[in-house]
């Protein structure tokens, strides 16, 4: 087991939304998670410095689609959409949402965060569409 293994967690329960609402629209177990989440970081798709896991550049998702391609066998683009886009079939949406600064990624029927105080006092700021390659 690699050293920090607890401090990689922990930082995980406060940063990794994003990361953690993309396996979860890919349907993955919560028992497959940190085995993606640690081969993302290493094929350079999710940014974490296990040196510094107190860092702010750690968790944040550089390649998106790339996680997702990961966790699902087959190909996607994602881009930015406004906070009321509603999806056409086939898509994935991940809200973001956001409170005096502090962002927090979560999807319309789930949130990693049981009672986010970011949802409960913020609001709605856009989406991240996920469609399929053809």
């Amino acid at each position: 087991m690699k050293p920090g293994i607890q401090s990689f967690l922990a930082s995980l329960g406060r940063y990794g939304c994003y990361a953690l609402a993309i396996l979860h629209a890919a349907g993955v177990d919560e028992r497959h998670v940190l085995p993606l989440l640690i081969d993302a970081i290493e094929r350079g798709h999710i940014r974490y410095n296990w040196k510094e896991p107190e860092s702010t550049g750690n968790w944040y998702v550089l390649a998106p689609d790339a996680v997702m391609e990961m966790a699902t066998g087959k190909r996607w683009t994602v881009r930015h959409g406004a906070a009321g886009y509603a999806p056409k079939d086939g898509e994935i949406v991940i809200e973001r949402w956001e409170y005096r600064g502090q962002p927090h990624f979560r999807m319309r029927d789930w949130d990693s965060i049981v009672d986010s105080s970011v949802v409960r006092n913020g609001k709605k700021v856009s989406t991240r569409v996920f469609t399929p390659r053809t």
